[in-house]
């Protein structure tokens, strides 16, 4: 029955011609398919692509990062600092070491096309040759990882063109490392500890309101020319010879006291001004407390006490009350006055260089042992405590010596220390504490160190002085803000 029906179904002549008709129905169902297939390929292939970008992007975002991260550990830090330096280098290898192990983990597997299957594995070995380097060095790649990166980048391009896929943008603040975060804050603070200061530093470029905790530097506008003096609660400042009190943020033109041609720091905020052969006591409001009296036949002034100006005469120094005319000899024989403040000057004879710590009140003069070769004035190198107990001053060794050092004395004693960090191979007046300024309270004394274009902080009862992590331009002035 089914072979008749068979028969008769091949002798029907409507059944004739179906098989070509069936042959041109596979191909063009196998052409459709692949019409299908192909943009679906391409599609699997492009968001792979993508996913491999991506994990490059944030493999060259962090390699940057790290980069940045240590250009700013080391631009921040001062001699001293090595090992913070380097503890925050290897934090930042580690970090980086430990999210690249992740990245490779997260790249495609099978990949259905051989030049994204070599981009992958080139991705792979530059990323494991970077995470062998970071275990060696944190800033030095090797040749062989540098050419691996450099392969990525073109291999990468080609991709991006065959598929048509851009770059996709990376976000920094998920790829910033974090490992160096509390070393970069310790080394963004200008002292090595907090100090409460506001230090006002009058660099070649005008006049800076430095806070060394918060780690800000700030322009006044205040010229170069500026004169700092700092009494009591008070700003003081001269400007192409003429007188101002200054607000506490220095800025703006503060309060006109007149011509001036020299000012001294006083008692109680108050300040001595000489100008046109003149000399009057005045307070912070610019009002005349003492004088004016003619400064002829007073003598070279050189500093100010409590009890009144210190001047140098040819028989010796002595310390004066220009208005009562009372006075206090203070040395006997020529000498040169190094600095002054409260109760005590500090002074060396002429011929001797012997240095002298001299109480105007008492007379008691005590002698600096070791103190010799002291720089005189106008070259600076010395000062004394707002409080006057400590005298710092900058001095050689011996007379077969060579160098030079800064030195502090304990007043009352007379007894000197070489302060450490402090020592220089020779004798130079410009080495080495030209400009100083103590805070209020007699703890901490800041000095120019020109040798390494520094500001040094010396702590009174510490050995050493140590450099703040700021390098001012050319620094004429320092004055600690009260």
């Amino acid at each position: 029955m089914d072979v008749a029906e068979s028969a008769r179904e091949l002798a029907d002549p409507r059944t004739v011609g179906c098989r070509p008709r069936w042959s041109l129905c596979v191909v063009i169902a196998l052409l459709v398919s692949g019409l299908v297939a192909f943009p679906l390929r391409v599609a699997v292939l492009r968001s792979d692509t993508g996913r491999i970008d991506g994990v490059w992007s944030q493999v060259s975002a962090m390699n940057n990062g790290r980069a940045a991260l240590i250009e700013q550990l080391q631009a921040l830090a001062v001699p001293g600092d090595e090992s913070a330096v380097m503890g925050g280098e290897r934090a930042l290898a580690a970090e980086e070491i430990s999210r690249l192990k992740r990245l490779d983990r997260s790249l495609p597997g099978l990949i259905p096309d051989t030049g994204l299957t070599r981009l992958r594995n080139r991705i792979r070995s530059a990323i494991r040759l970077e995470v062998a380097d970071l275990q060696v060095t944190p800033t030095d790649p090797s040749r062989s990882t540098l050419a691996t990166f450099l392969a990525v980048g073109d291999l990468l391009d080609a991709a991006r063109r065959r598929f048509h896929a851009g770059g996709l943008p990376v976000n920094v603040d998920a790829t910033r490392l974090h490992a160096a975060d509390q070393a970069l804050t310790a080394l963004n603070r200008l002292a090595d500890r907090p100090t409460g200061v506001r230090l006002a530093v009058t660099t070649s470029e005008g006049v800076h309101v430095v806070d060394l905790d918060a780690g800000r530097d700030d322009a006044t506008g205040l010229t170069s020319d500026t004169q700092l003096i700092v009494a009591g609660r008070n700003v003081f400042a001269v400007v192409q010879g003429r007188l101002a009190l200054l607000p506490a943020d220095l800025r703006g033109p503060g309060r006109p006291l007149g011509p001036v041609t020299r000012v001294l720091p006083g008692r109680d905020g108050t300040v001595w001004v000489i100008a046109g052969g003149m000399v009057r006591h005045v307070d912070s409001s610019g009002i005349t407390l003492s004088g004016p009296v003619r400064t002829e036949g007073l003598g070279n002034i050189s500093g100010a006490t409590d009890a009144g100006l210190v001047v140098q005469v040819l028989t010796g120094i002595r310390v004066i009350d220009p208005v009562t005319a009372s006075a206090h000899a203070v040395a006997a024989t020529p000498g040169v006055v190094l600095a002054a403040a409260g109760d005590t000057v500090a002074w060396a004879g002429q011929q001797t260089q012997e240095v002298h710590l001299t109480s105007v009140s008492t007379g008691r003069d005590r002698l600096v042992a070791n103190a010799i070769q002291v720089i005189y004035p106008p070259d600076a190198g010395a000062s004394l405590s707002p409080d006057g107990r400590t005298f710092v001053l900058v001095a050689g060794f011996d007379r077969q010596t060579p160098g030079s050092r800064l030195l502090a004395v304990d007043v009352a004693s007379g007894t000197p220390m070489t302060v450490l960090g402090t020592v220089f191979g020779a004798f130079d007046p410009g080495n080495l504490g030209r400009v100083m300024a103590w805070s209020a309270d007699s703890r901490e004394l800041f000095f120019t160190y020109p040798a390494v274009h520094s500001v040094d902080l010396w702590r009174v009862g510490e050995p050493a002085a140590n450099h703040l992590r700021y390098r001012p331009p050319g620094v004429g002035g320092l004055a600690v803000l009260p």
